[in-house]
Formats: C-alpha cells, structure tokens, sequence
C-alpha cells in the first residue's frame, strides 16, 4: 500500500507539473523539464495497462519538445 500511495502521489505531482508547464507562456516552456515528467508519466501509465493515456503523453512531450526546439531557434 505505501508503494501504491507513493505512485499515485508521483503521477499527481507529475500532472501538476504539466499543468503548469501548459499554463505558462511558450518560451518559459523551453527551459521546463515538462517533457520529461510527460515521458515519465506515460511509463507510469503504460506499467499499469493505460496505453491510450501513455500514448497522448508522448504525444503531448513531442509537441512541447518541438515548440522548445523551435523557441530555441527563434522560429516562434
């Protein structure tokens, strides 16, 4: 149970962070590490059989991986 516990508060706190990370501008975004806790999530999700919401998960860190890229080069 306490193990449970403390993954359900790591994907909380994984969520959170990519709310924020959604809520904030653009170029805040590119020095945000909201890819990565996207891509954790989405292995949380996968260990537990949620490969519809895994799958938006890396969806979701692409995009705000190629907005970073593109921040980054001055092309947004």
């Amino acid at each position: 149970l306490a193990d449970e516990r403390k993954l359900d508060d790591a994907a909380r706190c994984l969520q959170r962070a990519l709310e924020v990370a959604e809520a904030g501008k653009p170029a805040d975004r590119t020095l945000s590490p909201a890819q990565d806790a996207a891509r954790t999530l989405a292995a949380l999700c996968r260990q537990h059989g949620l490969v519809a919401q895994a799958d938006a998960l890396e969806a979701q860190a692409d995009r705000l991986e190629a907005e970073a890229l593109m921040l980054g080069k001055g092309l947004n």
